[in-house]
């Protein structure tokens, strides 16, 4: 990627950017190659220009997130990541009026402090998340999830950013979530809605406890694993996702 190309993409931008970027050493594996360059915008309007240019310039541009399920090619990556780890796209909101019902998380929101806020909050819906290493916007692209549920379970709207640089919302409802996979056309996750339920929070954070238990008895939790490396095969004879 040229210099003066760069500069012509970036330069007026709120972003930070870091040119032959070492994005490996951001994955759970730590192997791989390095980026042309790892984008890092400070605002929407600045990821939204970015997407928009890199667009128009045909440039590839791939998203970034906590990189627990991410093998970078030791050939390294070109065009641009963009990881959104600015406090821009880590924000948690809850709906204002009435008995809290609803979260909002920006999509670079980790999702294991996503859960325990709303543990703490006494809101059932994301227990199923308990043990799951991502950030918001990597859960929802992949509809991660395991024994226990999947994120798309109590989603319900998802906000991205479209190859043109606008900021479109969709009800989950019009989303084709599969296992292990979102069909979203849009290159972004912005941010994400979920409808919860107002439960005690005792008996919600035991159910976060006991997911955690049960995970911790089959896996180290506790160190910077992938999880599980492969799909769940389908059982011939009924059709279904052996777990």
């Amino acid at each position: 990627m040229g210099t003066r190309f760069a500069s012509t993409l970036f330069g007026d931008l709120d972003v930070a950017v870091e040119f032959d970027a070492p994005v490996a050493a951001r994955t759970f594996f730590v192997v791989g190659g390095r980026a042309d360059a790892l984008v890092r915008p400070n605002s929407e309007d600045a990821l939204a220009a970015l997407v928009r240019r890199c667009s128009d310039s045909q440039l590839p541009l791939r998203i970034l997130g906590r990189g627990a399920n991410l093998l970078i090619d030791d050939i390294g990556v070109d065009g641009i990541v963009v990881q959104l780890d600015h406090v821009a796209f880590r924000g948690l909101s809850f709906n204002r009026e009435g008995p809290i019902t609803a979260v909002r998380a920006m999509a670079g929101a980790d999702m294991a402090r996503t859960l325990m806020r709303t543990v703490r909050e006494g809101l059932d819906g994301l227990a199923a998340m308990a043990g799951i290493p991502a950030t918001i916007g990597g859960a929802v692209r992949m509809n991660a999830g395991g024994t226990y549920g999947c994120i798309s379970d109590h989603l319900e709207t998802i906000t991205c950013v479209t190859s043109g640089g606008e900021i479109v919302t969709y009800p989950a409802s019009e989303i084709d979530f599969e296992y292990r996979c979102a069909r979203i056309a849009d290159p972004i996750v912005l941010c994400a809605t979920f409808a919860l339920a107002q439960e005690d929070p005792v008996a919600v954070r035991a159910r976060v406890k006991e997911i955690f238990a049960s995970k911790a008895s089959r896996q180290p939790l506790s160190d910077a694993t992938a999880g599980c490396a492969f799909k769940n095969p389908i059982d011939p004879a009924s059709g279904e996702r052996v777990s």
